[in-house]
């Protein structure tokens, strides 16, 4: 079976099995002829962090956050990848976290999160108005048998809990394996504060003290090592316009405190899905995001990856949607003009697997914004021969995606993270020569 792997803007053919790829597959010159004639790529600033923690001139974390959508909630694409550059640069810890569980998808690679108790969830999704961090999430209780507890694989050496405060709150008991410490909350109306301790542990244990509410918006736990930090922050369903819904001065306090060196944009999917989507406003809500990124973060490098491959089959047509399977593609000129219509009417033309017209849309305007502000644009739907292409993934055996024609298997999200992660080190290679002179 013949496989698309492609780079930004150029493609190489494959006749391997896939997971003879995922083994043995090594990025070739030709593949990035193109890109390679730039003098400086756009992740320059990047690849020199990796470079000094590479040569040992570094002494503090390089610290990557990426946001997200479905694609990095379960923490597959975005946990790949997290493995590759600590595999390749050392770790310096798991980093920062939202607090509890908060997706019934949510799973934080190396770590365990238990929750006991009647903590009520605020999400950035469902409760708009409420002030939200970078996390998009917070829990509060006021009962003292309440807790949340995070355990770590390896040792942590520094760890942070980040509360939200109110004249109301109250205090919080916090352990650090058998180390106790009581923090108080209370404060001005919707304000942070931080606890933050130098013990060493393996588990971090959060609960009220009983005498007010206490409202946990994340925690982080790291070593004091250079190395590399990957802080994955996902939400299922949501579009890139989540970001326009952070608090200012929420987002001000967490992007200051985490640093991030490379910041990854991985939206796209579900906005493309949306048929009346407003291009122009969904332009101008994610130029306006990056700007607030770009000032508190003015130092980091941004790499936005422009949505994976996904169709769908009218859900209002209850039959043939198997037998149509092998009919994909994409829809013509004319479909695409009427395609409003057509739904409308529940029109029966429509009966194919095809990508939604908004989805090339979306990319294009993820590639524009890229080039607008300097930032390097991955196209993950080009590794999968377009859209259509996450159909034949899904028959592989083992399946590379599920048969949702969306989401992408834990086979598919490593493929997919181990090509980005090789076109990452080949651009950073090549850097390097520049960064010895």
């Amino acid at each position: 079976m013949l496989f698309l792997i492609a780079s930004t803007q150029d493609i190489v053919y494959a006749k391997d099995p896939i997971a003879k790829l995922l083994r043995e597959f090594e990025l070739t010159q030709n593949a990035l002829e193109k890109e390679a004639s730039m003098s400086q790529h756009q992740l320059s600033s990047f690849f020199y962090s990796l470079y000094r923690l590479e040569t040992k001139k570094r002494s503090t974390p390089v610290r990557i956050l990426h946001l997200g959508d479905s694609h990095i909630v379960a923490d597959l694409f975005s946990g790949d990848l997290r493995e590759f550059f600590q595999n390749r640069f050392d770790s310096a810890g798991r980093g920062f976290l939202p607090p509890g569980i908060p997706d019934k998808y949510y799973h934080a690679r190396g770590i365990k999160v238990s929750q006991y108790g009647d903590w009520k969830k605020y999400s950035v999704y469902k409760n708009k108005k409420i002030p939200y961090g970078i996390s998009g999430v917070k829990f509060s209780s006021r009962n003292k048998k309440s807790k949340m507890m995070l355990e770590t694989k390896y040792p942590f050496d520094y760890s942070e809990v980040g509360f939200q405060t109110s004249p109301e709150s109250g205090h919080v008991v916090i352990h650090i394996g058998q180390h106790k410490e009581i923090f108080d909350t209370k404060g001005n109306e919707n304000q942070i504060r931080y606890f933050k301790s130098y013990k060493k542990g393996k588990r971090l244990t959060v609960s009220p003290h009983g005498d007010g509410k206490v409202t946990l918006l994340s925690w982080r736990v790291e070593n004091t090592r250079p190395g590399i930090i990957y802080t994955n922050i996902g939400h299922t369903g949501v579009s890139a316009d989540i970001m326009s819904r952070w608090d200012k001065d929420f987002i001000a306090r967490d992007i200051k405190a985490l640093k991030p060196d490379l910041i990854v944009l991985s939206y796209g999917t579900n906005e493309g899905f949306f048929d009346n989507l407003n291009i122009k406003r969904y332009r101008d809500k994610y130029v306006n995001s990056i700007k607030v990124l770009k000032k508190y973060a003015p130092n980091a490098s941004f790499l936005i990856i422009g949505a994976p491959g996904a169709v769908r089959f009218p859900r209002y047509i209850s039959s043939g949607r198997k037998k149509a399977i092998g009919n994909c593609r994409e829809l013509k000129k004319q479909e695409i003009q009427n395609y409003k219509k057509l739904l409308y009417k529940k029109d029966k033309k429509l009966a194919f697997w095809h990508p939604p017209p908004n989805l090339n849309k979306v990319r294009f305007v993820q590639e524009s914004i890229a080039k607008e502000i300097g930032a390097w644009f991955w196209d993950w739907s080009a590794i999968m021969q377009g859209d259509c292409g996450i159909i034949s993934w899904s028959q592989q055996k083992p399946a590379f995606a599920y048969s949702d024609f969306v989401h992408m298997t834990h086979k598919g999200a490593r493929y997919s993270a181990r090509l980005l992660f090789y076109d990452i080190m080949y651009f950073y290679n090549r850097e390097k020569g520049v960064f010895r002179n």
